[in-house]
């Protein structure tokens, strides 16, 4: 009945040694999926940072261009006159 129960607790031990690898398998992938993410997340606000860099100097060249055109609209009016 001993031998019986050894191998019973046997199989538990291994079962029980089995889930502790399982869970450390399955700990990697979350730092793994955890470290990925954050990662995503820094470049999405150092592109989110360039992009509205970006849209600043476009818009301050449209302005630039607004303002030109304004001026070259306002010549052209006086030497119509």
């Amino acid at each position: 009945m001993t031998e019986k129960y050894e191998k019973c607790l046997d199989r538990i031990a291994k079962s029980f040694d089995e889930l502790v690898k399982v869970q450390k398998r399955e700990l990697k992938i979350l730092e793994d999926s955890h470290r990925l993410a954050v990662h995503n997340y820094e470049l999405n606000v150092k592109a989110k940072a360039e992009a509205e860099e970006l849209n600043k100097k476009i818009q301050a060249q449209v302005e630039a261009a607004e303002k030109e055109m304004a001026e070259w609209s306002q010549s052209n009016q006086k030497k119509s006159t």
